[in-house]
């Protein structure tokens, strides 16, 4: 299946020399989606599934999907330290399965405090 390309998306592959076949890779195993600006969704790979499936550099970049067009935005590459931080972050679902029933609670409880729930 072809996947859509925006002109900013073609341009931007073009730039940073990511092929179509690149893309697909990212966007068919990408474990990490999560929202981002808009209506429009981030997908990447993490180190951990790039080096299962034996090409570490699937982990540098970040595909933006538009929800309302079904097409990609751009590609992203993600840099080191502050600046990529924020398609490194990691979604709500990932940080409760590594918190544990116990850190859950803890998060539940911070959060209603924020609000003040309680």
């Amino acid at each position: 299946m072809e996947t859509d390309l925006s002109n900013h998306a073609k341009r931007r592959m073009k730039d940073r020399g990511i092929g179509r076949e690149y893309l697909d890779l990212i966007l068919d195993h990408a474990d990490i989606e999560r929202p981002a600006n808009g209506n429009c969704r981030l997908y990447r790979v993490t180190k951990r599934m790039a080096q299962t499936l034996g090409d570490e550099r699937l982990a540098r970049f970040a595909v933006i999907w538009s929800d309302d067009g079904g097409h990609v935005v751009t590609a992203v590459p993600i840099a080191c330290g502050r600046a990529g931080a924020r398609y490194r972050r990691r979604s709500s679902m990932q940080r409760q399965a590594r918190l544990g029933r116990r850190g859950r609670a803890r998060a539940r409880a911070t959060y209603r405090r924020s609000m003040g729930l309680r």
